[in-house]
């Protein structure tokens, strides 16, 4: 950077476009993460990073797989703009059930089912990508530990 000279230009106003508002109207905390927030509440104690179910626990926590599927990762829940549709079931009775660790990998890291069709991108899969394979283990092993 400092190689290149300054830039000395204004930046246009930040606007919120037509879907963001949808958004923000049906569910502010998935823009402003502030208006979710408990701040009255102890921060969960550090979790050791590793192939364990706490640490699957915790990663889905903040990753957000629990804010959309749910604290129980029971799905159902309507966000987004309309049309989106509601969160799917994690857990052992919903349809991943019957998914492998690599299956479970390629959705959340590639965006694709096992049946080779594609996730709504309202699933932030791509945020994902670059999670580790002990990380997408844990987080696997954590839903599985859900009933």
């Amino acid at each position: 950077m400092r190689s290149k000279p300054p830039v000395d230009k204004a930046h246009p106003d930040l606007t919120i476009g037509p879907d963001g508002h949808a958004v923000l109207a049906a569910n502010p905390g998935l823009i402003i993460a502030a208006a979710i927030i408990d701040h009255q509440r102890v921060p969960p104690a550090r979790v050791t990073p590793g192939r364990t179910v706490e640490y699957g626990m915790y990663l889905a926590n903040i990753a957000g797989c629990t804010h959309c599927h749910g604290p129980s990762l029971k799905g159902g829940l309507q966000l987004g703009a309309p049309g989106t549709p509601p969160s799917t079931d994690l857990t052992s009775t919903g349809p991943m059930a019957q998914w492998t660790e690599a299956q479970f990998a390629m959705a959340v890291q590639g965006g694709v089912r096992p049946e080779g069709t594609g996730i709504n991108p309202f699933m932030p899969w791509k945020d994902y990508r670059f999670m580790t394979a002990d990380e997408v283990g844990a987080i696997f092993d954590y839903i599985r530990a859900q009933h």
